[in-house]
């Protein structure tokens, strides 16, 4: 069984990373730089670092030049960013595009972003100014999709030498990431296990962090090393002055949830932009390198010819944030974020009566109740078919479905608005606050936000879950959880729907598969929906 689910895993993973290039345009043939594909450098622990470097051709007088320091994704190497390595190149930046230890050709073993890969990068710096004569050592930028963007964020906070990022599909804080609100992600897990020992040189530190986290043993030493692999514990480094830093994260990423990144970026006090994009991890980053009219390579552009070059290219002008509403090609642009022009609309939760669902009030519930769920596998709700039901959302506009009318009571619930008598705009985080009275020490809510058609008929608009292994049975405790963050108009005559149950096949759960929860209301316990919804 455990063969026949590393194979399924391996072919799903094969068949994402021929998604994530299919189809490319062919770049323009440009013949005003160099490539060099043998260098290799040398880490300060003796690994050999293999790397690309690409050089503008100076015709006349020779002058000094930016650079752009590209590391690699997760499964990937060096040749990963040619594409626009050569596109760089030719505008005049000298590139340096590096297989981070472990993967291609590269010596050692994966560090995961540790401190080893940071140290391997500002080797690499050191190495241009020694190697390099026409580099602007005053000049430096760096990028990365995914991996590379982790690696990215860590090093800028870091290395003072660093004016300015491009950090694509990234992380903020892997313990979000990996282990957000204490739910291991089993599918995306197991998935870049698969992929980093069929591609990379893992050790076995990573898979073991990942068995911590899906079977809750040893968390204090996972969520140790995970924060030394956040870009968020260095925050400080990365608000200096001058750092500029473009970030581009997708809606329906599930390995690098949207909303931690949406926080952080919130955070964030220097120069900055970020666009949020429907797609899957790492997907609209990988299509668009070879696309000309990719927005998210055009901001990258923008962003090192302004900060690294000096020059007037709109960067300054761009929105703060840009959001992509789902299933449009539409952006929508904010000055500011958190914007004055998004309010955060209260739902309250109203207990179920027999078998009815119960209801999302915009007043708070001042009578006490309760109803109580069990765990059950099938609910009647649920994220999907994992990463088929998301690639046909993001790539065919088909949504994930469900009849909310037909969830099972027993180990579900849902609350549901009236019918909206004009369309709402959800644009933000979402966010679900519950009162919980645990009947077993462990438990697992996970919380699904619904555009709900005629007849019961729920398009999936965001979820996500939450686990608790240790609570005190019997004594109520709030609990707030964030959602994905949304881009999503609901129209007119829909209704909105939360629905709670107890498992999903996305996550690993917790051990205890017997538990029950029992759902509180009343004027001291205000369960409730918090929606961000455009004026």
């Amino acid at each position: 069984m455990k063969s026949l689910m590393k194979t399924t895993l391996t072919i799903i993973l094969l068949a994402l990373t021929t998604m994530a290039v299919a189809d490319p345009v062919a770049p323009t043939p440009i013949n005003n730089f160099t490539e060099d594909n043998t260098i290799n450098l040398t880490a300060n622990d003796g690994v050999q670092l293999d790397a690309n470097l690409f050089q503008p051709i100076d015709r006349g007088k020779a002058a000094k030049h930016p650079v752009i320091i590209f590391v690699n994704s997760w499964g990937f190497n060096k040749e990963e960013y040619t594409p626009q390595a050569k596109i760089f190149a030719a505008d005049g930046y000298i590139v340096l595009s590096i297989s981070a230890r472990g993967w291609g050709k590269s010596g050692g073993v994966v560090d995961v972003a540790g401190p080893q890969d940071v140290a391997d990068v500002e080797n690499a710096i050191d190495w241009v100014g020694q190697h390099v004569p026409n580099a602007d050592m005053n000049k430096i930028g760096m990028a990365g999709i995914s991996y590379g963007a982790g690696i990215t964020l860590l090093t800028a906070a870091q290395d003072p030498r660093i004016k300015a990022v491009a950090a694509m599909s990234g992380w903020a804080n892997l313990n979000d990431s990996l282990y957000g609100e204490q739910s291991f992600s089993t599918i995306w897990g197991n998935l870049l296990i698969t992929d980093g020992k069929l591609k990379g040189n893992l050790d076995g530190s990573l898979p073991q962090m990942v068995k911590d986290f899906e079977h809750h043993e040893n968390v204090d030493t996972a969520v140790q090393w995970a924060q030394m692999r956040s870009a968020n514990t260095h925050m400080a480094g990365l608000n200096r002055k001058g750092l500029a830093i473009d970030l581009s994260n997708n809606f329906e990423d599930r390995i690098f949830r949207s909303n931690y990144m949406l926080s952080f970026y919130e955070n964030l006090k220097g120069p900055k932009h970020m666009d949020l994009n429907q797609g899957m991890h790492a997907a609209p980053d990988f299509q668009g390198m070879t696309q000309p009219n990719s927005l998210i390579w055009q901001h990258a552009h923008m962003w090192f010819d302004h900060y690294l070059k000096g020059q007037k290219s709109g960067a300054t002008q761009l929105p703060s944030l840009m959001m992509q509403v789902r299933n449009t090609k539409q952006y929508e642009s904010f000055a500011n974020w958190p914007s004055t022009n998004v309010h955060q609309q209260q739902y309250y939760l109203s207990p179920r009566v027999l078998i009815k669902r119960g209801s999302l009030q915009t007043r708070p519930e001042v009578i006490p109740a309760s109803n109580t769920i069990k765990f059950g596998k099938f609910a009647g709700v649920s994220s999907g078919i994992p990463i088929i039901s998301m690639r046909k959302q993001t790539t065919k506009g088909i949504p994930i479905t469900t009849n909310v009318d037909l969830i099972r009571p027993d180990v579900a619930i849902g609350y549901r608005t009236p019918v909206l008598k004009q369309a709402e705009a959800i644009r933000g985080n979402p966010q679900v606050t519950v009162w919980v009275t645990p009947k077993n020490p462990q438990w697992q809510l996970v919380a699904y936000l619904y555009d709900v058609g005629p007849r019961g008929k729920a398009a999936l608009i965001s979820q996500a879950p939450v686990a608790h292994y240790n609570d005190t049975v019997g004594k109520a405790i709030k609990v707030t959880f964030p959602l994905r963050s949304v881009a999503y108009n609901v129209p007119a005559g829909h209704q909105i729907e939360l629905a709670l149950a107890t498992h999903d096949v996305l996550y690993s759960g917790v051990p205890q598969t017997d538990f029950s929860v029992k759902i509180d209301y009343g004027m001291f316990k205000q369960s409730r929906l918090t929606l961000p919804l455009e004026a």
